[in-house]
């Protein structure tokens, strides 16, 4: 998978926010369900071992929350203002307040429709 920048995804970016979400002092409001995460290793490129200190039914629900999102590190101090994703649109411009513009990437070559009732 890769990034609206084209950057390729991987495991290093999951454990990377993951551990950045789980940090002491991180402001993430999930940060209190990731307690029971006691290691998160990378084993290649595309597989991450997550051991948890005990059972946890929710864990697959909580990772896919939209707080917990998986970041690149050399993207993310800037994600407030210049968020990079791995979907079908490339954040352009954001105007707070105003407007938000948003492109096609160009590997998926997506068309944003807008519907109104």
């Amino acid at each position: 998978m890769r990034s609206t920048t084209a950057r390729l995804f991987s495991a290093r970016d999951v454990k990377f926010s993951l551990d950045r979400a789980r940090a002491p002092g991180s402001t993430n409001p999930l940060r209190g369900l990731l307690q029971p995460l006691q290691a998160i290793e990378v084993e290649d490129e595309l597989t991450v071992r997550i051991e948890l200190a005990r059972p946890v039914a929710e864990i697959l629900t909580w990772l896919g929350w939209g707080n917990l999102v998986i970041v690149s590190p050399a993207s993310a101090a800037a994600n407030a203002t210049r968020p990079v994703g791995t979907g079908p649109f490339r954040f352009r411009e954001w105007r707070k307040g105003y407007a938000s513009c948003s492109s096609a990437t160009p590997i998926t070559g997506a068309r944003l429709r807008l519907w109104r009732p």
